[in-house]
């Protein structure tokens, strides 16, 4: 899997488990929230370089970024990526949350009968226990 340099900031995300904090005093609840919020993802973004790349791991994160909406993936391997939605990727985007396994093959590039080229990608998703 390559990368690049890129990073994501997800504004807004989801996590599994959100329901499943502790209880405790409103003051041990805030700092718990406040110590979420300065952990942003600083995963690298998932760039495929040649057709046949794939990205396959559970979804971490959902969430909106400078870029757009993006997932942050962790690999079978432990490794973490975010992976920003791209047209062809709209359909999963919409249907995919937070504790789901995917799986993303880059087929290539073509073009459209417009001449524009653009990028083909081979999408499955596994939903999650909770979902």
């Amino acid at each position: 899997m390559d990368t690049s340099s890129e990073e994501g900031f997800p504004e807004e995300v989801s996590v599994p488990g959100e329901e499943k904090r502790t209880e405790g005093t409103e003051a041990e609840v805030w700092d718990e929230l406040e110590r979420e919020l300065e952990e942003p993802s600083r995963a690298p973004t998932w760039e495929p370089k040649g057709v046949g790349d794939q990205l396959l791991g559970e979804v971490t994160r959902k969430g909106r970024g400078p870029n757009g909406r993006l997932l942050e993936v962790q690999t079978p391997e432990g490794e973490k990526y975010v992976l920003w939605e791209k047209v062809a990727l709209e359909d999963l985007f919409d249907r995919v949350k937070a504790g789901d396994k995917i799986g993303v093959r880059f087929q290539g590039e073509e073009e459209s009968s417009s001449g524009r080229s653009y990028h083909r990608y081979r999408t499955a998703l596994k939903k999650g226990e909770r979902n």
